[in-house]
């Protein structure tokens, strides 16, 4: 009877640099495009980053194997040349960094346990972050994103989402909420009425240049203590960021142009008699008081502003908004 030899399973690892990184951590032998899976499905943490400097080893193109890592918790494969990543197979995963490579596909899909995730600088359009219910800390700045659901993430308590084209980010849900950093996009609304503002750490939002308005738990509070803002921004405890029409009726009082560069003008159909009208911040400061019904607003900076008007028996508020 000849001998019955049994051979091990094997997993394919086609990139040669992401071999030779197992060859160097004893988890292979030979360049071969193969390793050993048992050698590898009991890591629970992999460093293949390739950190720039002079005695880097060459990048990785391709991550292809890492679904055999099966029992892996920790991953950091950054600053190298992936394109896609998927660790949709490695469900234990608890901390992703894969920063500073080329990815355009990112799939999390099934990343349950993920707590920590910095994938910043990576061409990512899309993001699906809905099945990652734990996640606590999420780097996805100078990305590609228009668009950031975090609205599951129940967990968050620090978003980095710096550098990117979001122009509508919704963050009420967060109740965990302690630091975010969303400078630098094209933000037009921005809503942290998550109950915990007074337990921020950090807050910074600058360079939005259609960020009139932030929707916060406390304007004054916020206004005392988040000073990270553009010029043009306030704080208010429901801003209306829908406010683009060009004139606002109410009943038979009508607001024009809105926004405006400098005057804004009031109209009441059917009514001759007098007309207070004061004009605020959204703090509650009042600004101004006047019975003309043409108001200038050329001194003052860019952002939204309260006119409450007095006619009659009837008080208005109408949001306008100075450009």
């Amino acid at each position: 009877m000849f001998p019955i030899f049994v051979f091990g399973q094997y997993t394919s690892i086609p990139d040669s640099a992401f071999e030779q990184r197992l060859i160097d951590y004893g988890y292979d032998t030979i360049q071969d495009g193969n390793v050993l899976t048992s050698n590898i499905s009991s890591i629970d943490s992999l460093d293949v980053s390739t950190p720039p400097n002079m005695f880097s080893p060459p990048k990785i193109y391709d991550l292809t194997g890492i679904e055999s890592f099966s029992n892996l918790t920790f991953l950091n494969c950054g600053f190298n040349e992936l394109t896609n990543l998927d660790l949709s197979q490695n469900s234990l995963l608890n901390n992703v960094m894969c920063g500073f490579n080329n990815i355009q596909n990112l799939n999390i899909s099934q990343n349950i346990n993920l707590e920590k995730l910095m994938c910043s600088h990576n061409p990512i359009s899309n993001i699906d972050l809905t099945q990652n219910i734990n996640l606590k800390t999420l780097n996805c700045g100078v990305m590609s994103i228009n668009e950031l659901d975090v609205s599951q993430n129940l967990n968050l308590d620090t978003i980095v989402c710096g550098y990117n084209q979001i122009s509508n980010l919704d963050l009420s849900n967060n109740q965990s909420l302690i630091a975010l950093f969303c400078g630098f996009n094209q933000l037009e609304s921005l809503d942290i009425r998550n109950g915990n503002n007074i337990n921020f750490t950090d807050f910074e939002s600058t360079n939005n240049d259609s960020l009139f308005c932030i929707s916060v738990d406390d304007s004054a509070w916020s206004t005392n203590n988040w000073t990270n803002i553009d010029s043009i921004t306030s704080f208010s405890n429901d801003c209306n960021p829908s406010i683009t029409n060009i004139f606002v009726e109410k009943n038979s009082l009508m607001i024009y142009p809105n926004p405006t560069n400098e005057n804004i003008t009031i109209s009441l159909n059917n009514f001759n008699g007098n007309i207070q009208t004061g004009v605020y911040d959204l703090i509650g400061n009042r600004l101004q008081a006047t019975n003309e019904t043409t108001i200038s607003l050329r001194d003052y900076a860019r952002g939204i502003y309260i006119l409450k008007i007095a006619y009659g028996d009837r008080v208005e508020e109408v949001k306008v908004i100075k450009e």
